[in-house]
């Protein structure tokens, strides 16, 4: 069989099919750096994550994890952990009773780790909306490069009184080349994004684990400081409020 000469059928296209050619490579190309660069960040973002949970599992009081928190990487889940870390000292200069400082407590912490959390999301989940393009765009760009390549080589049927078999097989290797070029861009890239969106998941649930450990450990410290009806309103209060956390996730 013979081999098909790329630069051959690239330099026998119309310039209208040419340009469609050198967009999706383009967008392969960018396509295969983004799939890289996630890969690798959504790997080092995995291992600090099961490294900072396994370490928050181990700390017991507020005081050692606001000690812990001081040193170590700017990784994503230590930013998380250091948002709930900095609106907990902020709020200790609040002015009111213990109960109630406790209620104010875990409620702002929560609310400040939740949105956090959405940042982090947010982040991550950067340049993967390029991917999802890709991925529905590259096979439609195909499918509309070969009823042009059709089209075209229709009209320069009409001005020939008989069709050779050479001229055919030319216009339908234009008109299909675009589809296999389409194909090509779309299959990687929407396989990329879903193996991608799984392994965000997977972080989005680590980084809840993270917030779950750290709420608790701040509930056994401001146990320890407040009477036992104020403990209880300000359990019940919480437990309210704290199925509520979510990390951006996307449904």
């Amino acid at each position: 069989m013979d081999t098909i000469d790329i630069f051959a059928v690239f330099d026998s296209a119309s310039p209208l099919i040419q340009a469609e050619y050198i967009l999706l490579l383009v967008m392969s190309l960018a396509g295969w750096a983004i799939i890289f660069a996630k890969a690798i960040q959504f790997y080092r973002a995995r291992k600090d994550v099961e490294r900072d949970l396994d370490a928050i599992n181990n700390i017991r009081s507020m005081d050692e994890l606001v000690q812990d928190m001081r040193n170590g990487s700017d990784t994503v889940s230590r930013k998380l952990i250091r948002e709930g870390v900095l609106e907990y000292e902020q709020l200790q200069r609040v002015e009111a009773t213990p109960g109630e400082r406790a209620r104010i407590l875990l409620e702002n912490v929560r609310q400040a780790m939740q949105e956090e959390g959405i940042a982090s999301s947010r982040r991550l989940s950067k340049s993967l909306d390029f991917l999802a393009m890709s991925a529905n765009a590259a096979p439609l760009m195909g499918l509309f490069g070969t009823v042009w390549g059709i089209f075209h080589s229709f009209q320069g049927f009409s001005a020939m009184k008989q069709a050779s078999l050479m001229v055919v097989g030319a216009g339908l290797a234009e008109a299909l080349g675009t589809t296999i070029a389409g194909l090509l861009v779309a299959i990687p890239a929407s396989v990329a994004y879903n193996f991608l969106v799984g392994k965000l998941l997977s972080l989005e649930d680590g980084l809840q684990a993270i917030s779950v450990v750290f709420m608790t450990i701040m509930k056994q410290d401001l146990a320890e400081h407040v009477e036992p009806l104020q403990i209880g309103e300000t359990k019940r209060s919480e437990e309210q409020s704290f199925p509520a956390l979510q990390l951006g996730r996307k449904r």
